[in-house]
This record gives C-alpha cells, sequence and structure tokens, in this order.
C-alpha cells in the first residue's frame, strides 16, 4: 500500500492536468452540444471519430488510475481517505463528460449522415462506457457495488439487444 498523500498528489497532478486540458479544448469539445464543428478542415466523420478514440484512451487510463488508487491507498478502519475519494471523483466525473461529448459528437454524425450497424454499435459501446463509470462512482462510496459484475451485466445486455434487434432494419 501506497501512503495516502501519495495517491492524493498524484490525483492532484492528474486533476489539474484534466482541468487544463478541458478548457484549452473547450471549444473543439463541446461544439457538437451546439450543433457544429469546430473551426478548421475536418469532417462530421473525422471529429466524432477522434472524439471516440479519445474517449477509449482517457477511459483505460482513468478507470485504470481510480481503480488503482483505491485498492492501493492506505485504509483507515476499512475506509478510503477522504481526498482519495473525492480525486477518484472527479477523476471519474471528467471521463464521463468526455464520454457525453464523445456521444454528442455521434450524435451530430448521426444528424448529418444516417445511421448505420457501426454508428450504432459504437454508439452502444459509448453507453456501456457510460453505466461502468456511474457504476465506479458509486462504488467509491459504496462499498457494496461491484464494478466488474456491472460491467459483465451491462455488456451481455447491449451484446444480448445488439444481437436479438435488428440493427439493419432500424437504420
Amino acid at each position: 500500500f501506497f501512503e495516502n498523500i501519495f495517491i492524493i498528489s498524484f490525483l492532484s497532478a492528474i486533476a489539474v492536468c484534466y482541468l487544463l486540458y478541458l478548457f484549452s479544448q473547450l471549444a473543439y469539445f463541446f461544439s457538437a452540444f451546439n450543433g457544429f464543428l469546430p473551426n478548421g478542415n475536418i469532417t462530421y466523420a473525422q471529429y466524432a471519430r477522434k472524439g471516440f478514440f479519445e474517449m477509449c484512451a482517457i477511459a483505460v487510463i482513468n478507470l485504470t488510475l481510480v481503480m488503482a488508487s483505491m485498492l492501493l491507498s492506505k485504509k483507515q478502519e476499512g475506509k478510503v481517505c477522504l481526498g482519495v475519494k473525492l480525486l477518484s471523483t472527479f477523476i471519474a466525473v471528467f471521463t464521463l463528460i468526455i464520454i457525453a461529448t464523445a456521444v454528442s459528437k455521434m450524435v451530430l454524425y448521426i444528424n448529418n449522415y444516417g445511421m448505420t450497424v457501426r454508428r450504432v454499435t459504437t454508439s452502444a459501446f459509448m453507453m456501456f462506457l457510460a453505466v461502468v463509470f456511474i457504476a465506479l462512482i458509486l462504488r467509491i462510496y459504496i462499498n457494496k457495488i461491484n464494478v466488474v459484475k456491472v460491467g459483465l451485466l451491462t455488456a451481455g445486455v447491449v451484446v444480448l439487444l445488439l444481437g436479438t434487434v435488428n440493427v439493419n432494419k432500424v437504420c
């Protein structure tokens, strides 16, 4: 186990970097919510694709960071310290914001070019990630929630829905 001050310092540095990143890219991230592309030579497809892959990378990094910090921090009477909980919550909420912007970029793309099977499955994956991060936030405060079980159950439901619904007909 690591001392909580080391984990809090590390998560604080990450949180500050994320805030700076978010504010420096504010127009780029949130232009899809307003229904337009950011300035520059970028297509709807490039905008949605880039948003999706950014979201995937950030989600993997943040899921690893939060889970590791929760597992490796020193516990007092079986509980994680408040600073680690708050910073972990911030990082998970930041990830939900990134997921929401990726979804908005996909919706913008779908509104302009229509629905396809790939766009449906990509959107379903983004919803799956959102559920996992909501479960992760709840896990930070409620020890009985098992994020892996929630993730597996959600993945099963998504795969079952995609397998039983005729996605081509919906598109």
